[in-house]
């Protein structure tokens, strides 16, 4: 991809954005519900706006961003301890069951799923996985909005929006939503395999571009 993302897929990224609002509205509970819609929102918001005024953050702004961050941080030295005092939920977590890093026998994995389904560990590790991850993301937006003055250079925003939807809360939950989604959560998630369908294919060819023209195939 070249410095800065065309206009079509920056629609593109604003509208999975949007269908990404809708899951977490649906499925999330306060405040990570709360948290992830406000991130995803502000992120749209820079996007959209005027070239001009991304030239510097109004004093507020800067502010607005320490306050949210502030706030999702007590969140999260407050509402962690019962998800931490639930030997269960710590178990499976630290087993890392639900990821690519979970690793048992076939009888513990029997055992695992028994647990799991028990105590919906699926829609607790969500939304753990997103009151232990937002803070720092809010902490480090609101700490490049100090440091940088609030100038913004005009690639940025674009490339945080597509960054904030690659979150692993928001990957697990689209993949959690896949198994029992309601009809509006399934249009939302078909929408969303769309948009990523079509990126992909917009991509490739700015890829080979970039490398330069490709002999041909060996086999």
């Amino acid at each position: 991809m070249g410095p800065a993302m065309s206009d079509g897929i920056t629609d593109l990224h604003i509208e999975r954005a949007e269908a990404l609002i809708a899951l977490a509205r649906s499925r999330l509970r306060p405040p990570q519900r709360e948290q992830a819609i406000g991130l995803l929102q502000a992120a749209i918001q820079a996007v959209r706006q005027p070239i001009v005024g991304r030239q510097g953050a109004e004093p507020s702004q800067a502010a607005r961003a320490e306050e949210k961050a502030a706030q999702a941080e007590a969140d999260r030295g407050e509402k962690r301890r019962p998800y931490e005092a639930d030997p269960l939920f710590m178990y499976l977590w630290r087993r890392r069951y639900g990821t690519r890093d979970y690793q048992a026998s076939n009888l513990v994995r029997f055992f695992d799923r028994k647990v799991a389904h028990l105590i919906d560990f699926e829609t607790a590790r969500i939304n753990y996985t997103m009151l232990m991850e937002l803070p720092d993301r809010l902490r480090e937006h609101a700490e490049r909005l100090k440091a940088s003055g609030g100038v913004i250079s005009g690639s940025d925003p674009a490339r945080r929006l597509a960054e904030a939807q690659q979150s692993p809360a928001l990957l697990a939950l689209t993949r959690e939503a896949a198994g029992n989604a309601t009809p509006e959560e399934a249009e939302s998630l078909r929408r969303i395999a769309e948009i990523d369908a079509t990126l992909a294919g917009l991509q490739r060819p700015m890829a080979t571009n970039e490398q330069g023209t490709l002999g041909p195939k060996v086999h």
